[in-house]
């Protein structure tokens, strides 16, 4: 079974989106949802705190 077409049809079905997505960032570490995140492109972090920003873009390895 593929899950994520399950959990994507449970949302085309009715289900909160909003809430799965909370569910989803709560279940997942750190480095798995920065991964998600720098792998489909969302904006980093704000460079005001340039500490977490250099560890986004430095931990992620090269994909291409």
């Amino acid at each position: 079974m593929d899950y994520r077409n399950y959990a994507l049809s449970l949302v085309d079905d009715g289900i909160d989106g909003k809430q799965m997505l909370i569910n989803c960032l709560q279940y997942m570490s750190q480095g798995d949802v920065m991964d998600m995140l720098s792998s489909n492109d969302y904006p980093a972090p704000d460079e005001f705190d340039q500490e977490v920003t250099e560890d986004y873009h430095s931990s992620i390895p090269n994909r291409y």
